[in-house]
């Protein structure tokens, strides 16, 4: 319920419920390019947390956060560049 001092009628008009009009899926407010790491904690299950490097303009490097751990294989690059 929404009450506004001095306002009679209906406050529809004023408010939207509709969660896709309002709400936004941005997670970072900056440009890809300004980022040069970016790290995934998993606290419950730490082997699978991993960091991302930016080496050059197009090119990244994906670590895990657990140095035990080892990739094995090389990550496709348009899958860390896509958004």
């Amino acid at each position: 319920m929404t009450y506004l001092p001095g306002t009679l009628g209906y406050l529809t008009p004023r408010f939207n419920t509709d969660g896709e009009l309002w709400r936004t899926r941005m997670l970072f407010n900056y440009k890809p390019e300004e980022i040069k790491t970016l790290s995934v904690e998993y606290h419950s299950a730490t082997q699978n947390s991993f960091t991302i490097n930016r080496v050059t303009k197009d090119s990244f490097e994906v670590l895990p956060s657990d140095e035990k751990i080892r990739i094995k294989e090389a990550y496709p690059q348009k899958y860390i560049r896509s958004i």
